[in-house]
């Protein structure tokens, strides 16, 4: 089965992203989605969209512990989030506890009902959910821990797999989670810092592509995520590299 692609986009400015036609889904910061001033540009308004909300890891880490105006203050911004990704048809948005802390046991209840919190917003604006794991991470290399925790949840949640590639053992642990949890591998997020000097390879990206495991008639997608502040040609080459894949 074919693999979508698609690319994230997380700087202020989305007219800096150039047109992208090989490229089928657009990955935006929750912060950019919600931005008052947010437009899509003209060539980039039929490309399917998805939310990423990563950003909201370290905040939600903080609501056990936080006071009632802060979780309050949480609570406003998913259900802002989730409002923007209904407004911009978003076929996904992603969903990115800190997973180490919602492994405890017992589940701190007050976690518990912010899980039940974000998917009440998800719920009412019609926002499918990706539960984000990061790999490598604890999550990650705990599958049967990690499959518990996300069937206890009673809640549809696709898994996105944040893959950071050039960390040491990434890969490895990529292909031991694909193995024992094959449903849960249709959905990638490749990390890299571009401006840092960071880039993907055709050789890393046929890697990453053999661990691939589609779930059912789902068809798999992988979203490049180049950083902040990646120049412009980043994402040509970008363009130029899923072209090369697709006619393969």
């Amino acid at each position: 089965m074919k693999t979508i692609y698609g690319i994230s986009f997380s700087d202020r400015d989305i007219s800096l992203l150039p047109n992208v036609p090989a490229v089928q889904i657009l990955e935006l910061s929750g912060e950019l989605a919600t931005a008052p001033d947010f437009a899509l540009p003209e060539h980039l308004q039929k490309k399917s969209i998805i939310i990423c909300n990563s950003d909201e890891r370290k905040f939600f880490n903080t609501i056990p512990d936080a006071s009632s105006g802060v979780r309050q203050d949480f609570y406003r911004l998913c259900e802002h989030r989730c409002a923007a990704a209904e407004n911009l048809q978003a076929v996904y948005a992603t969903f990115a506890p800190e997973l180490e802390s919602a492994f405890a046991v017992p589940a701190n209840p007050v976690l518990r009902d912010a899980f039940a919190m974000c998917f009440g917003f998800a719920e009412k604006h019609r926002t499918p959910l990706a539960l984000e794991v990061r790999i490598p991470g604890i999550a990650a290399g705990a599958t049967e821990k990690f499959a518990h925790f996300k069937h206890s949840l009673l809640y549809p949640l696709r898994t996105m797999c944040v893959l950071h590639p050039h960390e040491p053992g990434a890969l490895e642990i990529m292909e031991k989670f694909a193995a024992e949890l094959p449903f849960d591998c249709d959905m990638f997020r490749i990390v890299f810092d571009a401006a840092a000097g960071n880039y993907l390879s055709g050789t890393l990206l046929q890697r990453i592509l053999k661990f691939i495991r589609p779930a059912g008639a789902v068809q798999p997608v992988m979203i490049f995520a180049p950083g902040k502040n990646a120049d412009p040609s980043v994402y040509l080459e970008l363009n130029k590299l899923i072209l090369t894949e697709l006619h393969k």
